[in-house]
């Protein structure tokens, strides 16, 4: 398929003239859609458009620490390789928020210019900022560690250097994820998409939020992820309180929101949260969730339109969201900021010293003040190494 805009019919439409304002573009390109196509938009593999002349595209690609097979990525000629950086949780512990940019930023251009050989997408589910408390988590060297206060100074340096500093365009977009307190793959007879984390207010504001709110204030992040979980008795997913009231209104938050893969169906299956497939349609949508990562949306909210549940302007705000993302990353402008990055951007010299010196930097030597000390064995230590942000300066 020939990239968008530039062939007909969509070249001619007021949705590709890159002088009209952002608003206009988008509000033309939802109302030309039939009812099927804006459907088929919501799900992380959305369909093409025929009625404007626009391709598929893959919502779900990935960058946690570099870019990453996953659906919307492939490594293939002219770009079979990405930088890989260290586990997050590394970077993290060099507690030098300008390595954690410069390592971001690195991401971000090689994102692109991978997205510009059409060899990934434009919107990458990174970063992973949930806090590390339990090493039975098994996902732990995904986030920054267990402290709020550096998870947020990462989630701020990272996100806005994947996004870069053009005052119009994106370089690429990232989504932080997995919202809210989320933590726990399996444990104790229970598993992530039927956990209903019970959280007070003050642990919410003090240690699960504080990642979240950095990320969208600071980093202006352009996208979000919620998690699999419940939080007191709601699915994330279905929150009204966490998506619109948190996030979009005190936050200010101005992009999308994803589910986890399989998360909306869970509301329905898992959580029980609803009663029918209708009302999960209703639920998610209405609590602010615009995409869905699986197939629950594209197969029942055809029903849901047709028994009143979910209304064609819920569908269009849902759209008018993804579509604006979109408009940002310049995905409808052929001459966009970034469109010159190019095959030459990724995996390079600079990028592959970059991240051996983030390697060096993750390394944490505890001083021992006190002398060396005796072990039980008898034999005498005075110092460990350790990779951890958990760890004192």
């Amino acid at each position: 398929d020939a990239p968008p805009c530039t062939a007909p019919p969509s070249r001619a439409l007021p949705l590709c003239d890159a002088a009209l304002p952002t608003a206009a573009r988008v509000a033309d390109l939802v109302r030309r859609l039939t009812l099927d196509e804006k459907i088929a938009q919501l799900q992380n593999d959305a369909a093409p458009m025929p009625s404007v002349g626009l391709p598929a595209y893959q919502w779900w690609s990935e960058a946690l620490h570099g870019v990453a097979s996953s659906p919307g990525v492939s490594f293939q000629p002219p770009t079979p390789n990405a930088t890989c950086f260290p586990q997050v949780l590394g970077t993290a512990a060099s507690f030098d928020t300008a390595l954690m940019s410069r390592v971001g930023a690195a991401v971000g251009r090689e994102a692109r210019a991978m997205a510009n050989a059409r060899r990934a997408g434009l919107t990458f589910w990174t970063p992973n900022v949930n806090i590390f408390r339990d090493p039975r988590w098994g996902r732990g060297q995904e986030t920054p560690g267990e402290d709020p206060t550096l998870s947020a100074a990462y989630a701020a340096a990272f996100v806005a250097a994947v996004q870069g500093d053009d005052p119009k365009y994106l370089m690429a977009s990232a989504c932080c994820k997995h919202f809210a307190a989320y933590s726990m793959e399996q444990a104790d007879g229970v598993d992530r998409e039927s956990f209903d984390a019970q959280v007070t207010q003050y642990d919410l504001a003090d240690t699960y939020f504080p990642a979240f709110q950095a990320c969208v204030t600071l980093g202006r992040a352009s996208g979000l992820m919620c998690s699999y979980n419940a939080v007191n008795g709601v699915p994330s997913c279905a929150s009204a309180e966490l998506l619109t009231r948190k996030v979009r209104r005190e936050w200010k938050f101005e992009g999308y929101i994803t589910g986890d893969c399989g998360a909306v169906g869970d509301v329905y299956s898992r959580h029980h949260y609803t009663n029918t497939t209708s009302a999960t349609c209703k639920a998610v949508l209405s609590a602010g969730t615009d995409i869905d990562c699986g197939f629950f949306l594209p197969m029942y909210l055809q029903d849901a339109v047709a028994a009143g549940e979910v209304t064609e302007a819920q569908l269009d705000a849902a759209l008018t969201r993804l579509f604006t993302v979109l408009m940002r990353l310049g995905y409808f402008d052929p001459h966009n900021a970034y469109a010159q990055l190019g095959p030459e951007e990724v995996d390079t010299p600079a990028h592959q010293a970059l991240a051996l010196e983030a390697a060096r930097r993750s390394l944490v030597l505890l001083k021992n003040d006190q002398g060396a000390k005796s072990r039980h064995d008898g034999s005498r230590h005075s110092a460990r190494a350790s990779a951890s942000p958990a760890v004192g300066q």
